[in-house]
């Protein structure tokens, strides 16, 4: 790519951007991400993945939309959605599920028709 004017988002569909320590740091921006990912958002779709399992996808979206990107909780993949989807196929249905977390987990498992 060096002097061909070329990017890692040539040819993109999507992109898939982690969250903390790429978009923010705690409650802060990391520095030209917001800027970086709305002009690529201006091309492609751009969606949002977390493995922190505390927050849900609507409270993510908040925090992304606080700094300034345009995200819908359904741009967000959080890791208890991905549990929750994977358990469905294994776990049958009707079984009894505890889930030991915080409310990111407890929304997903209710989301998926179990109660916590």
């Amino acid at each position: 790519m060096s002097g061909t004017g070329a990017t890692p988002l040539d040819g993109a569909d999507l992109l898939l951007a982690d969250l903390d320590g790429v978009i923010y740091k705690g409650s802060d921006a990391v520095p030209h991400a917001v800027e970086s990912i709305t002009r690529a958002a201006a091309s492609m779709r751009v969606g949002y993945v977390t493995n922190n399992a505390s927050r849900t996808d609507a409270s993510v979206a908040e925090h992304l939309n606080r700094l300034g990107l345009t995200v819908e909780p359904s741009d967000v993949v959080t890791s208890p959605q991905a549990a929750v989807t994977l358990l469905a196929g294994l776990v049958p249905a009707g079984s009894i599920v505890l889930a030991v977390g915080g409310e990111g987990l407890r929304s997903e498992e209710r989301r998926g028709g179990k109660e916590c």
